[in-house]
Formats: structure tokens, C-alpha cells, sequence
């Protein structure tokens, strides 16, 4: 049974009115809403990637998995609609972004997590973990996890890499300190026996359509064939350029 994970970042009323978030990942709570009722017409359940596997990733009715990356302030009313209709999801923080400006508290993780949101690991500021020193990954990881869990008093063993950049030393050092599950960039669903340290995301975009929405519910996930090839394109330019100076490449093309 496929399942679709999508990848949220922030949320707005008016985009205007919209800090310290990329308006490229940022989409409307009304555009928001809209995916929750299309997850519903599908009979989909909306669960966190804890919840799947706390089941072994054994899924026996159709579920679709919600993300959220940053932990920008925006995050809050949307775990609060999640919350109020029975759903869960993962809330990926910086954890040195709690309590600075444009980012959630640590009483507003408190209160969803022990609404049943899973609170997890963004690192703890937001570099590209593939340009770290084994040093600095573990110590990203590991001072992501002591905040968090002394926050919501939850053990914390996901993590969600900014930018799906890692390598395979990131990887050993993540299930060293007990992560037993990584959330990628790479485009794609969840299908039986996963890699759990390799878990595809879908990315929800200011232009993702509403069609796009619905065809990835659908249970042979349409569309994604294209999303996968246009993100291993993406992926060439950015080991040929690096990702600082493909940063700024694409910083030059937005603006």
C-alpha cells in the first residue's frame, strides 16, 4: 500500500504577513485546509511517520503522513487543526530556533506534543548536514535531541535533514545516538519494507496544485515519476556547484 508523505513548511492568512519563512515552501491555511479534506474524500487517516512506526510500517487501511519542517510559528495554528479532528503529524524544529522571533515556543511543543504530535529533530540550527565534520553532525544531532525531549519529556529518534542533504556518515552517527528513522527531500512513497533511513517526502509548494494533490493520494501515487526526475536533475547541480554557491544560484533566480 503506497503511502504518500508530504512535506510542509509554512503556512500563512496573508502572505504578506509572512516572515522568516521561503514563500517558495509556504502555501495558505485555506490551500492547507483543502489537503485535509482531499486526505478525507480519499478515506485517508492523517498520521506521523512515529505512528507508522510504532506499526512497523505495516499499514492495513490507507493513511497519508503530514511533515512539517523549521518549526516556524506558523506550524502552531496548523498542529492545532490537526489536533482538533484527531490527527497527528511530525514537527521537525531547529531546536536553537525555540522561542526566537518567527518560530514556536517551547510551551507550544509542549502543548502539541502532548496532544499527540510528534515533536522531532531539524537539527539544532539548520546547516546542510553533508557539509559537516562528523564532529559537528553529532553535534547537531545530539543537542537537537537533548532540547526537544527536555522540552516535551518524549524521546526523540526522527530526523528530517534540511534540504534532504546528508551522506552516509550522517547516517551511521544518527542511529549511534539512537535515531531509528530519517526523513528525506528525495520526491516519492512510502511502500512496503521501507528504508527507514531513507524515507521519500512529497514537497508541498506555493504552486503545487490542487490536481497535484489529489493524484498523489491516489493509490498509484500518479505523478511522482516526474517530481523523482526533476529532482536527480536538481541533484546533479547541486554536487556540481555545491550547495553554498547553488544556494545563492538560486537565490539570484527567485529574486
Amino acid at each position: 500500500m503506497n503511502t504518500p508523505v508530504f512535506m510542509y513548511h509554512a503556512l500563512y492568512h496573508e502572505e504578506s504577513l509572512l516572515a522568516g519563512a521561503d514563500k517558495v515552501y509556504a502555501i495558505s491555511y485555506k490551500t492547507f485546509d483543502g489537503h485535509i479534506r482531499f486526505c478525507e474524500l480519499e478515506k485517508r487517516k492523517i498520521c506521523s511517520l512515529a505512528d507508522l512506526y510504532a506499526k512497523s510500517f505495516i499499514q492495513t487501511s490507507p493513511v497519508c503522513v503530514f511533515t512539517f519542517d523549521d518549526g516556524h510559528i506558523s506550524n502552531y495554528e496548523a498542529m492545532l487543526k490537526l489536533i482538533e479532528k484527531g490527527y497527528s503529524a511530525d514537527l521537525f524544529v531547529n531546536s536553537a530556533f525555540i522561542n526566537t522571533e518567527n518560530y514556536m515556543t517551547d510551551s507550544q511543543l509542549k502543548e502539541v506534543s502532548d496532544a499527540g504530535i510528534s515533536v522531532q529533530s531539524h537539527g539544532h540550527e539548520h546547516p546542510y548536514f553533508s557539509d559537516l565534520s562528523d564532529d559537528e553532525v553529532y553535534y547537531q544531532l545530539n543537542e537537537s535531541k537533548k532540547v526537544i525531549e527536555g522540552i516535551t519529556g518524549k524521546t526523540v529518534n526522527i530526523f528530517a535533514p534540511p534540504g534532504g542533504r546528508i551522506n552516509p556518515n550522517v547516517i551511521q552517527i544518527a542511529k549511534k545516538l539512537g535515531y531509528i528513522c530519517i526523513a528525506n527531500s528525495k520526491p516519492g512513497v512510502i511502500k512496503n519494507n521501507p528504508d527507514q533511513f531513507n524515507i521519500p517526502r512529497l514537497p508541498i509548494q506555493q504552486h503545487t496544485s490542487e490536481q497535484t494533490i489529489k493524484d498523489w493520494l491516489k493509490p498509484k501515487a500518479e505523478g511522482v515519476l516526474g517530481l523523482q526526475c526533476k529532482y536527480n536533475i536538481t541533484k546533479i547541480a547541486k554536487t556540481v556547484l555545491g550547495n553554498k554557491r547553488y544556494e545563492a544560484l538560486r537565490s539570484k533566480v527567485l529574486n
